[in-house]
């Protein structure tokens, strides 16, 4: 009898511990209970793997990661073993989490398609199938052109791609015409600009005060100016300090059009006070009271009362 049961408890001894099939809790449950005995200095017995139900899904897990920690070359690692108990737990937990409820397929692709990678790209405007349709219609011609052309001669055709380029320069040096930057006297002049810190007003009271102490010819230079700055008022011309007297003059006259025509009368002063400033302030002869009352009679014409 004795024989019996030492044979049997040979036999226990032998058989690996069966696997049982747990749930996520329950085996979060057993990987503790197993935590629990490696802390109290014991080794586990483990089946070969573990087997584990989460809903409709099985999975095995193998214990051959923690068997190898208590039957390493280098001795029992319990403090290794704990710490890969710990990362499953944490794993279990995480998959047993519950998952937020996943968007409905058709708003989430609805979601996908508004974005702005994904709409239709917009319809043409009036412009753009008006220019679309011109250039259908030149493509068209110059396959023609191109269908003619290669049907004649070597010499035909050269002096058709002659007569062709000679017609393409032409009609780029047409058309560079309206791409150019208008030039200062394509248009009406702008307002004044800050070149003479003065206005017509201000020219005026200082030749009235040159004359008054005897400063003839500074009295013309302001005058000049005062007229010059009564004009642009007007926007009749445009002070730029890089003209000459005499091109602020001709600018104004009939014949340029590069600013608007003075009248006769106010020409004809202007270029009385003009020929006066340029023989007095840069030919440097003497001027006298005469010369600035006369100078003055002419700003009067161009709107300037030296009184």
């Amino acid at each position: 009898m004795k024989g019996r049961l030492a044979a049997l408890a040979l036999i226990l001894t032998a058989v690996p511990l069966a696997a049982q099939t747990y749930t996520p809790e329950s085996f979060d449950d057993e990987l503790a209970r197993i935590d629990r005995q490696i802390e109290s200095s014991n080794t586990p017995q483990l089946p070969d793997n573990w087997q584990v139900r989460a809903g409709s899904r099985d999975f095995t897990i193998s214990t051959a990661p923690l068997r190898g920690f208590f039957r390493g070359a280098n001795g029992s690692s319990p403090d290794e073993a704990r710490a890969w108990i710990a990362t499953t737990r944490r794993d279990v937990a995480s998959f047993n989490a519950p998952r937020p409820p996943s968007k409905p397929a058709r708003p989430q692709l609805d979601e996908i398609l508004a974005r702005a990678e994904f709409k239709p790209p917009r319809p043409p405007s009036a412009m753009e199938q008006f220019w679309q349709r011109v250039r259908d219609w030149a493509g068209d011609i110059l396959r023609r052109i191109f269908d003619v052309a290669a049907q004649h001669p070597t010499e035909a055709r050269i002096l058709f791609w002659g007569l062709i380029t000679g017609i393409v320069m032409l009609l780029g040096w047409y058309l560079s015409k309206f791409f150019r930057p208008p030039t200062e006297g394509s248009h009406l002049p702008t307002p004044p600009r800050a070149v003479v810190l003065k206005t017509w007003q201000e020219w005026m009271r200082s030749a009235r005060a040159a004359a008054a102490r005897g400063a003839f010819r500074e009295a013309i230079h302001d005058g000049y100016w005062a007229g010059i700055a009564r004009l642009q008022l007007e926007r009749t011309i445009q002070i730029d300090l890089s003209d000459t007297p005499r091109e602020r003059l001709h600018s104004v006259t009939e014949s340029t059009r590069r600013y608007r025509p003075l009248p006769a009368s106010e020409l004809a002063s202007l270029t009385a006070v003009t020929n006066s400033f340029e023989r007095v302030w840069y030919a440097d002869l003497p001027a006298t009271a005469e010369d600035v009352d006369r100078a003055f009679n002419h700003l009067e014409t161009l709107g300037c009362k030296a009184g």
